[in-house]
């Protein structure tokens, strides 16, 4: 078996809204897209989203269990704060090269630099 690259990740969340106002509204991460019969049309749903992270599909669906962390590369980890910071967003611990702070279920996300 050779392993090419991951393609995706699924959390799942009580409160689909909400999950999906953090992380595209708060962290500014886009909802994927598909064709659907010739149409484009945005990759979620009341039950479910789909973020486009660098190639990596990062999926929330309606579910109970809330365990994981997530790992996001930035380019510039203090602007990366600064601007969290501005919307409210606080991180929890931090070093040098990385920072993590929490989404709504409290699931930890490593900003690394």
């Amino acid at each position: 078996m050779n392993v090419l690259r991951l393609d995706s990740v699924v959390f799942e969340t009580p409160d689909v809204a909400r999950a999906r106002k953090f992380y595209v509204d708060t962290l500014g991460l886009h909802v994927g897209t598909f064709v659907k019969d010739g149409a484009t049309v945005a990759d979620e749903d009341e039950k479910y989203f789909n973020l486009e992270v660098g190639g990596t599909l990062l999926g929330f669906e309606l579910g109970q269990t809330q365990a994981g962390t997530i790992v996001l590369m930035v380019d510039d980890l203090k602007a990366a704060l600064d601007e969290l910071a501005d919307r409210q967003v606080k991180p929890t611990r931090q070093a040098a090269n990385f920072a993590i702070i929490a989404d709504p279920d409290g699931r930890e996300i490593i900003l690394q630099a």
